[in-house]
């Protein structure tokens, strides 16, 4: 009679499953410089953000009217950015809100117009939730925060499917 004896292996946890730990943060993934002005711009993107949002949370058409109204740092070419840019605030790294607070100081974990309305659904516009960077969408007579931006380009092509 051949006996082996054999051992049991002790299993590790895999990353991603619930009680293992969970891998370091690399840290926020963006490439901003603060202007020192009330605006941050996006290295790598190119567009310059308005550091602090609007005040109170309004309506799309609210927020349509006051980016077209605002002057910030010399610049009155202020505009409510498309899903794209808005989207491309959010940290993954990141939640509560998932944006970077090292530049947007004041950032709420919350839900942020975009200017894109939903194809067929002229009632309803895309948004952001920076709570854990979510896009979504939402009736335009419901108040969310504003954040506006300048430059880049106004027409990006392409539709956008809020996947």
């Amino acid at each position: 009679m051949n006996c082996t004896k054999t051992t049991r292996q002790k299993r590790r946890p895999r990353p991603g499953v619930r009680g293992a730990d969970a891998p370091p943060a690399a840290g926020p993934i963006h490439n901003f410089f603060d202007n020192g002005d009330g605006t941050i711009a996006d290295l790598d993107t190119g567009l310059t953000w308005q550091q602090a949002e609007m005040g109170e949370a309004t309506t799309w058409l609210g927020a349509l009217a006051y980016a077209a109204g605002l002057e910030l740092a010399d610049n009155a070419d202020w505009r409510l950015p498309n899903i794209k840019e808005l989207r491309s605030l959010n940290d993954e790294t990141l939640q509560a809100p998932s944006l970077d607070t090292a530049f947007f100081t004041n950032a709420a974990a919350s839900r942020y117009w975009s200017s894109t309305t939903l194809n067929g659904a002229t009632s309803l516009a895309w948004c952001v939730d920076f709570q854990y960077g979510a896009t979504a969408n939402a009736d335009k007579t419901n108040n969310l925060l504003v954040r506006c931006v300048r430059g880049g380009t106004t027409n990006i092509s392409g539709s956008f499917t809020g996947q």
